[in-house]
């Protein structure tokens, strides 16, 4: 007679029993990972065979350090791939680790790059929808132009996940196509309003005016939602065009819709840099709804009126003036670089050190200036007494080098890309330098300038940041911001600067991030 139990029996006799379940059994079907020899390329190296062979362990734990170790050979790891590939969507957890086999696999497939892209397109087909759905993301940061096509195919998929992950990396790789954009400009239909909002950000990155119209049409659509009316809104804003200005007039002026959509209808009004705007802009800064007020005062920066700059002025000056709203203040002055805001912004750094959030902006906005004045003074910061200025001068020469921070500070990428050349400045790399090698000075704060060194091209970098690598950061700097492979986080208490490895990697590499 043959027995049959069913899970829900089996999982019973389990508890019953006291077992604990095997840890492959967290692995999603499709899968499951058996232990064997096969698959094993011929080519590859013993040590890179001995891990491969570690990836279909029966212990999660095994497969995430595997993948992990794969991801610190470099390009001996590229026999790995297709091993690699099949551990995509296993997120058992690795022992008592905060990881899994499949977010290591994720973090070493992206660092391997390009050379992953034709195994990961061959994989698509036959994928289970979450591998799919990670692979496309992938395929995104991978930024190779052989898998423009397929991505812009993934953007009419049947799953709204994949579409929506094809969407951002169609934004990220900047493909502009006009097949791209028409697909984009088709999911301003879709049904699922988080990738109505990815369409509508990628299409306001592209500024494609031929997407004006539709997105008219869904900032005007009263039974679309809200989230995604406020993305039409910013990306009208951000394509510039004059036609959506009646529009977003109409927006932010109704007072009965929510103080989100008002206020990304004000910020693109700001942004088509209409001088016509600047009356409603100011009338909001009268309202009672902090949100609002704040839209109003980032969206009066970039249409560069002397009235706008003197209301900006008298907001960043006014101390009983709550700390967000004259944060917003000085991040929108970053358009205007005239003497009187140079002035004021270095009476602000150099006088309002017992508010924070407002020194700190002030030293960002003259980090980025093109005036030798303004970036001195913040040159300079990298010298000052105060050890929590000299790290936040240090975190801001690491973080605003690109136009891609634009939206850090509120202001467009074109307003970024006109002042950013004052970095070339050579002092800077000896001042980051000077702050190294300060006696007594914290860890965080040298590894910060070590990395913003990185970025500079400064050959001496590297060996500054071996130096500096799996120093440990001492319980006075916590919190302690640091980077990983997927993204910023806070520790408190000691912590291991991880993103070191990283940067090391950019070191080798001459600071290029793309190789």
């Amino acid at each position: 007679m043959t027995v049959r139990i069913t899970m829900p029996a089996l999982a019973l006799i389990v508890s019953v029993l006291g077992c604990e379940p095997s840890d492959t059994a967290g692995i999603p079907q499709g899968s499951q990972v058996k232990p064997g020899k096969q698959g094993v390329p011929a080519d590859a190296s013993p040590a890179v065979k001995r891990l491969i062979e570690k990836t279909s362990s029966s212990v999660a734990e095994e497969r995430a350090s595997a993948a992990e170790e794969l991801r610190e050979l470099g390009d001996e790891a590229h026999p790995a791939i297709v091993a690699l590939i099949r551990l995509l969507d296993d997120e058992s957890k690795a022992g008592n680790r905060h990881t899994s086999p499949g977010r290591e696999a994720r973090a070493t497939l992206k660092e391997i790059g390009k050379p992953a892209v034709p195994s990961l397109l061959a994989a698509l087909p036959e994928a289970t929808l979450e591998t799919k759905r990670i692979i496309v993301a992938l395929l995104g940061e991978s930024g190779d132009p052989r898998v423009t096509d397929t991505l812009v195919t993934l953007l009419g998929d049947n799953d709204p996940l994949v579409r929506y992950k094809a969407v951002w990396a169609v934004n990220h790789m900047e493909i502009r196509t006009p097949k791209a954009v028409r697909s984009l400009i088709r999911l301003l239909q879709d049904d699922r309003a988080s990738v109505v909002r990815a369409a509508c950000e990628a299409l306001g990155e592209a500024k494609d005016r031929s997407a004006v119209g539709p997105l008219l049409a869904t900032l005007n659509d009263t039974k679309q939602d809200e989230s995604a009316r406020s993305s039409a809104a910013n990306a009208l804003g951000q394509i510039a065009d004059h036609r959506a200005f009646d529009s977003l007039l109409e927006v932010a002026t109704n007072t009965e819709y929510e103080s989100g959509l008002r206020g990304s209808a004000a910020r693109g009004l700001g942004l088509i840099k209409d001088p016509r705007a600047l009356p409603v802009l100011q009338a909001m800064l009268e309202e009672s709804d902090r949100e609002l007020r704040q839209w109003a005062v980032w969206a009066l920066g970039p249409i560069s009126q002397p009235s706008a700059r003197d209301t900006l002025l008298a907001i960043m000056n006014n101390d009983s003036e709550e700390s967000a709203l004259r944060r917003a203040a000085i991040r929108s002055l970053i358009c205007y670089e005239s003497p009187r805001v140079i002035d004021a912004l270095i009476a602000v750094f150099e006088n309002e050190r017992d508010h924070v959030w407002v020194w700190r902006p002030a030293l960002d906005w003259l980090a980025l200036s093109s005036n030798p004045r303004a970036y001195s003074r913040a040159i300079d910061a990298l010298a000052d007494p105060d050890a929590e200025v000299r790290r936040e001068a240090a975190r801001v020469f690491l973080e605003a080098k690109t136009s891609q921070d634009a939206g850090v500070l509120g202001v467009n990428a074109e307003d970024m890309a006109r002042i950013l050349p004052a970095h070339k400045d050579p002092r800077i790399r000896d001042a980051l330098i000077a702050v190294i090698n300060r006696p007594g000075e914290d860890e965080y704060t040298r590894w910060l300038a070590a990395k913003a060194l990185v970025k500079t091209g400064d050959p001496r970098a590297k060996k500054l940041l071996q130096q500096l690598e799996g120093v440990k950061c001492s319980p006075k700097s916590a919190p302690v911001y640091y980077e990983s492979h997927w993204g910023h986080h806070w520790c408190y208490g000691p912590a291991t600067f991880a993103g070191t490895t990283v940067a090391l990697r950019l070191a080798r590499r001459g600071g290029d991030s793309s190789k």
